[in-house]
């Protein structure tokens, strides 16, 4: 049975999107009209979306997941049992708010050696109660909340969201994605108030609106936010702070299903954090700094490795891909020019 964590700190909170995911992945082509064509890999289910991601990744490599809490808004159907569920057989506390809608579901279709292809119906998470969210920081007092808005009921007060997490001595992590029917600037006036931000380069520029990636990073340090990380995929991954600019190549891996690999990668900087005791990212130094990239890209390529968002993850095979690539990543890692 699982601790009680009642009246307790928490290691970390996430909150934002969850999701049902239906994946078939590998696929040589797509179905012509009317064709019924049988999937190399099958169809899977698995619970999906960061907040759940995130804890789950988390869990899977070490982090205690009764330190670990999920706020998030479900559907009063099967999805939202699944959901609910899975969480519980991992240890780690479901904050679920239960809503009369359908639960958000999300269907993936991944070509070979191609990016994912999302069809989402945001479902419940446009129901999430920014209240909701700060009475579990107030409640848990996480020392990391993880969050990621753009299709939840929380994105038009992540403001007031992250305030009060800075107000129990909470350190914001916001990942961010393309938000549905708003504009980027929603979340602007909540990044003042962001310690760690994660996104690809796309999306940097998208809610800057600029046109070149130096140009995001130099925006996204302006609004005063301490650690700024870009992650491409195989093409490696980049973190700027007020001291520090490094870039590191990518793994070397068969990707089979890209689902869920950047979230793995912000699990991998939650790590690295937690086991250091250090939430500064400025305070671990270049080679620090380095071993951290290393190691979170090491999760998102064990993500990648598997179908679904975080069945590829554990500690073994992130722990096997560090062994293997790691002291080559820290050693090619540079400072961009």
């Amino acid at each position: 049975m699982a601790e009680d964590t009642t009246e307790k700190n928490l290691d970390v909170l996430t909150t934002g999107m969850v999701v049902t995911d239906v994946i078939t992945a590998d696929l040589p082509r797509f179905a012509d009209p009317s064709e019924m064509m049988f999937v190399p890999r099958g169809v899977e289910v698995h619970v999906g979306g960061h907040p759940a991601n995130v804890a789950i990744d988390l869990a899977a490599v070490g982090v205690n997941p009764a330190t670990i809490g999920v706020v998030a808004a479900v559907g009063e159907d099967v999805f939202g049992d699944f959901i609910e569920g899975t969480l519980t057989r991992h240890g780690i506390i479901p904050l679920l708010q239960r809503k009369p809608v359908g639960t958000s579901k999300n269907m993936i279709l991944v070509l070979t050696g191609e990016d994912r292809r999302f069809h989402l119906d945001p479902g419940a998470n446009m129901e999430l109660e920014a209240d909701h969210v700060i009475d579990a920081l107030r409640e848990h007092h996480p020392r990391v909340l993880c969050c990621r808005p753009g299709y939840s009921g929380i994105d038009l007060e992540m403001e007031r969201v992250v305030r009060a997490a800075r107000e129990v001595g909470t350190t914001v992590f916001l990942d961010i994605c393309r938000p549905y029917a708003k504009p980027w600037d929603y979340i602007a006036p909540a990044l003042p108030h962001v310690d760690i931000f994660h996104s690809n380069e796309g999306e940097a520029m998208g809610v800057t609106r600029t046109t070149t990636v130096d140009d995001a990073l130099d925006a996204l340090l302006d609004t005063g936010i301490g650690a700024v990380f870009i992650t491409g995929g195989g093409s490696g991954a980049r973190v700027r702070t007020r001291r520090w600019d490094l870039a590191q190549p990518g793994l070397a891996v068969d990707a089979i299903d890209p689902t869920g690999a950047g979230d793995a990668f912000c699990a991998g900087v939650v790590r690295t954090l937690l086991d250091r005791n250090e939430l500064d990212c400025d305070v671990l130094g270049r080679e620090g700094l380095a071993r951290l990239l290393a190691y979170a890209q090491a999760m998102g390529a064990a993500a990648a490795s598997a179908v679904g968002t975080t069945t590829g993850v554990t500690a073994e095979r992130v722990r096997s891909l560090v062994e293997a690539q790691g002291e080559r990543l820290v050693t090619e890692t540079h400072s961009p020019e």
